[in-house]
């Protein structure tokens, strides 16, 4: 995928929602809803601006950075389900209903997670951790990798290619690196 040139973006209709706290804003797919996270809940509107469902949030986090953005979110391509990261825990969220699905076991029980990233081909998961692992969940048959690590996590990527993932430690070390693997 390439960004077009500036001046080229041509919108079709610029949607306009009453959510100035927002932590983080999530476009579906296909561009006909939004979902609004702040601390304490996560909003999905329609295309008009129209409140399709109010979901709260279950924790706050304790304990000290690097810690998870309150209500990061990631859509699955298909936009059928959401990855909500909030207070160090990753939740599956229906994006119809705004029902909570169950997670994948092997990630409902770990550290705390500080990132989430969803690969080009949406076939695998990352989710750092601030214990410094990283986790790729791969979502055909729920199977975990663990990529261990020393520093908190403070970001995970896909970098374009054959599956590479990437973190970034909170603190990198003065001559700036990243880990990455290739599943």
């Amino acid at each position: 995928m390439s960004t077009p040139p500036a001046g080229s973006w041509k919108a079709r209709q610029i949607l306009t929602v009453p959510f100035g706290d927002a932590r983080s804003l999530g476009l579906s797919p296909d561009g006909t809803g939004l979902v609004a996270a702040r601390d304490g809940e996560v909003v999905r509107y329609d295309d008009e601006g129209r409140v399709v469902w109010r979901v709260p949030l279950p924790g706050t986090g304790s304990g000290p950075e690097p810690r998870a953005a309150a209500g990061t979110v990631v859509w699955s391509p298909e936009g059928d389900v959401l990855f909500l990261l909030d207070a160090g825990r990753l939740l599956l969220v229906d994006a119809d209903t705004g029902q909570a699905l169950e997670p994948p076991v092997r990630l409902d029980a770990v550290d705390e997670v500080t990132a989430v990233a969803l690969s080009p081909d949406a076939r695998r998961l990352a989710a750092g951790l601030r214990s410094g692992d990283v986790l790729l969940l791969h979502r055909g048959d729920s199977s975990v990798t663990r990529l261990r690590g020393v520093d908190p996590v403070a970001e995970v990527c896909w970098i374009p290619g054959p599956r590479t993932s990437c973190a970034w430690p909170r603190r990198p070390p003065r001559s700036c690196g990243s880990r990455m693997a290739a599943p």
